[in-house]
């Protein structure tokens, strides 16, 4: 029988996951393959699989170096990875924010720290409207070590960070509607198939459910959908799945990241979005 690997963490207690949905839907619609939840850590011989899709390995961030070398074996081996080694790889930094407003993406202005920029950090940072902007590590995932910071408190941690080289960090104005909470559009073989609104709770910026964010199911407008289907586009390459999160307020649209590699599907907020997958998945085996 056809095996096909759903990649996971040790250890899913701290998150927030309805992929038994994804499970139930792809045994329903393909009996004649094997599915089976692998931690991305275990030492497993990929050969023996046909396929892996990369899905709940929610603590990669802490691992990076390890994850790329894991995803760079299962490349080298027989089984087909799903999304690419090569998306996987260069999704998993921040950086491609840069090559995604290259390609007329709209995207919240953004500057990566490093020595080059630093006589201009100041007079761009005081160029935004904003009074206060978010500093970001180019690694990271569920909000881990976002600080929002006065203007001036950001220019001298900037300057600070990018001197000791300590990590690699970005800053971005932080934008009020975020409170307001931010949109996230679901995609498989980069056709749409549902939206959700993740709501933070009082007082807090933060979208997840590990941080007490509401999840509420979402009808996009159209517009939206021209920009995120626009953002899905953008890359050359297939996806199996795609998720483009992105503030929206007004007529205006603005691309917070483009996760690739192991976002939360939401699939409870539309009850034919696994199937979709599912469908998706058989699609691009066939």
């Amino acid at each position: 029988m056809p095996k096909c690997a759903l990649l996971t963490c040790q250890d899913l207690s701290k998150y927030v996951s309805d992929e038994e949905l994804l499970l139930i839907a792809l045994r329903k619609q393909l009996p004649l393959i094997e599915f089976t939840y692998i931690p991305w850590d275990a030492p497993i011989d990929w050969n023996l699989f046909d396929w892996a899709i990369v899905r709940t390995t929610w603590d990669y961030t802490k691992r990076l170096d390890e994850f790329v070398a894991v995803i760079q074996r299962i490349k080298s081996s027989s089984c087909q990875l799903f999304n690419s080694a090569d998306i996987i790889v260069w999704n998993s930094r921040k950086t491609y924010l840069a090559d995604l407003e290259k390609k007329n993406i709209p995207i919240i202005p953004t500057v990566f720290l490093g020595k080059n920029n630093l006589d201009s950090l100041a007079s761009t940072i005081a160029s935004w409207p904003q009074d206060r902007v978010a500093l970001k590590p180019v690694v990271g995932a569920n909000s881990s070590q976002i600080q929002i910071l006065l203007k001036k408190q950001a220019n001298d941690v900037g300057h600070d960070l990018a001197q000791r080289q300590t990590g690699e960090w970005f800053i971005q104005p932080f934008l009020a509607e975020i409170a307001q909470g931010e949109t996230s559009y679901h995609f498989f073989n980069k056709k749409f198939s549902h939206a959700i609104r993740k709501v933070p709770k009082p007082g807090d910026f933060r979208v997840q459910e590990e941080h007490g964010a509401e999840i509420l199911s979402y009808q996009a407008q159209p517009w939206e959908l021209t920009h995120a289907q626009n953002t899905v586009d953008a890359i050359a390459e297939d996806l199996l799945y795609a998720r483009v999160d992105a503030v929206a307020f007004k007529q205006s649209w603005l691309l917070m990241e483009l996760e690739l590699i192991e976002p939360s599907l939401y699939f409870r907020t539309d009850l034919q979005s696994a199937n979709r997958f599912a469908q998706a998945f058989s699609e691009k085996i066939s």
